[in-house]
């Protein structure tokens, strides 16, 4: 199903002469009904893969759903395409003229000269260059190419070393720990007085899911920091496969919500885990631990773990 996707897109791409090059990236070699295709349109006409005109997408099924969103993690607009099949795409239109000025950056950069360029602009030139291959770096395919990609695609794989990217993404510093460790801790208190008032799914969906996602940042800092692993993937995608066995044993027991004091001992294996790990992180880079919030959400938790 997913070859003939692959290539019904070269026929679009070679059918639509605003379209320059197409590639293919993500979970490519997945072959379940839950596998999406991840595409990069590099085109003059973005807007058009952004309309509510969907008649471009027959040629590759029928749509029974197309929803254009904003990726929360790198801030890039997404089509995303779901066929009868089940098939789905993520479909992202690259304005192929503002990519081929990355010719310019890396002609500036081979002679050093990238500092002539303002510091916003050039640090906006290298934050979509860090996402494009943040996005391309473990597996992409280009099916179509009559602008020549290949070419800026090579220098931007060559740019950015996996051990640079990761660091950039897993390297933990004072200003990031001091946002997740705050964030955490108030949540903590928010998400425990929602389990106390037994209000279960307004806890979960207003606060213990971030709650969870700063404790999955911290496991990825934790893991790059103390195991040298760079391999992970963002977000806590196949976190089982790269966080330790004890890490995993203690997330297992931070999903149970189907009633109070369940969600209560959720809750509180949550904190215990940040915790554990956040401490080591704390000793580790010499960052400020705040005892006062610390012992305050422990007060709360103490008071009330035998009042549910």
């Amino acid at each position: 199903m997913k070859e003939e996707i692959i290539e019904k897109l070269k026929i679009i791409s070679k059918n639509n002469k605003d379209i320059y090059s197409t590639i293919i990236f993500g979970s490519i070699k997945a072959k379940d009904i839950f596998s999406d295709i991840d595409v990069f349109f590099f085109t003059k006409n973005p807007k058009k893969y952004l309309s509510e005109n969907q008649s471009w997408l027959l040629e590759i099924g029928v749509p029974i759903s197309k929803l254009d969103i904003i990726n929360p993690i790198e801030n890039v607009m997404i089509s995303r395409v779901m066929l009868d099949n089940y098939m789905t795409l993520d479909i992202i239109p690259v304005d192929y003229s503002e990519f081929k000025k990355a010719t310019l950056y890396f002609a500036l950069n081979k002679h050093n000269l990238t500092g002539i360029i303002p510091k916003k602009i050039k640090t906006s030139i290298d934050t979509g260059l860090r996402t494009f291959y943040h996005y391309i770096r473990n597996e992409h395919s280009i099916i179509y190419d009559k602008g020549n990609v290949t070419s800026i695609v090579d220098k931007i794989s060559n740019h950015f070393s996996e051990k640079q990217h990761c660091e950039f993404l897993y390297q933990v510093d004072k200003e990031k720990f001091n946002q997740n460790y705050n964030e955490f801790w108030q949540l903590a208190f928010k998400t425990i007085g929602m389990v106390v008032r037994n209000e279960l799914y307004y806890g979960i969906t207003i606060y213990d899911n971030i709650l969870k996602k700063r404790l999955i940042e911290l496991i990825e800092w934790y893991t790059f920091s103390f195991e040298n692993k760079i391999n992970l993937h963002y977000k806590g995608k196949s976190v089982q496969n790269w966080a330790n066995e004890n890490i995993n044993n203690e997330l297992r027991k931070i999903f149970a919500f189907e009633n109070q004091q369940n969600s209560y001992k959720s809750v509180v294996n949550s904190i215990k885990l940040y915790q554990e790990l956040s401490h080591k992180i704390i000793e580790k880079y010499n960052f400020s631990k705040n005892e006062i919030l610390e012992n305050k959400i422990e007060a709360i938790i103490n008071e009330f773990k035998n009042k549910i």
